[in-house]
């Protein structure tokens, strides 16, 4: 990031496991790609992307694991909460439907080390601003012989993905037909630890 406010919050948190990049936002799969390449140093096995409006809690990492020690080497979810910011309302998106059906959300995937070293850190077509799941699942493809996914739903499950709209998503709220989830600050206290779903539902 390149926003001088946006720093101020990460050195507030900043741990020895947090880093800083320096980039410009857009083109997205370039933020994305540069983010990427700073990892290529750390010691670490698996991938999960998030961007900053979406929250996943404790069971999908949990899950996760529990799968990678049966031989599954790509995970994700195919559906989400999603929770407007300004109206405090929610929906359940049932995910992808017709050619892309069953196809994984691009936030929260489990993506092996493997993959990134092969892709040579570059999962992201770098001149996209949309469309980056689409894009992260033409790089996969590429690797499907060497991989064991699995595509999990949080449907009746413990497992939670929110993506959190506002003014400014490229993709907002209106534009995801759901469920509509009259229980949600239920469902986010049951599934969060208290200091979370306090500022959560406060409003972001």
């Amino acid at each position: 990031n390149n926003d001088p406010e946006s720093y101020k919050i990460y050195k507030k948190h900043a741990t020895k496991h947090t880093s800083w990049v320096l980039c410009a936002n857009l083109p997205l799969g370039n933020k994305w790609n540069t983010a990427l390449k700073a990892c290529a140093d750390k010691d670490f096995d698996y991938l999960l992307p998030l961007g900053s409006d979406d929250l996943i809690n404790k069971e999908v990492i949990t899950t996760y694991y529990r799968l990678t020690k049966r031989g599954y080497n790509y995970l994700g979810l195919a559906n989400m909460y999603v929770y407007n910011s300004q109206t405090k309302e929610a929906k359940f998106w049932k995910g992808y439907e017709l050619n892309r059906k069953g196809e994984s959300l691009g936030a929260a995937r489990f993506i092996p080390r493997f993959v990134l070293e092969k892709a040579k850190w570059h999962i992201w077509d770098s001149e996209r601003n949309n469309a980056l799941d689409a894009s992260l699942t033409t790089t996969m493809k590429r690797f499907e012989k060497e991989l064991k996914p699995a595509v999990l739903s949080c449907y009746d499950t413990n497992m939670i993905l929110v993506d959190i709209k506002s003014e400014v998503n490229i993709w907002p709220y209106d534009t995801f037909l759901g469920i509509p989830v009259s229980n949600f600050a239920e469902v986010i206290n049951k599934q969060f630890p208290k200091d979370i779903s306090k500022h959560f539902l406060s409003g972001f």
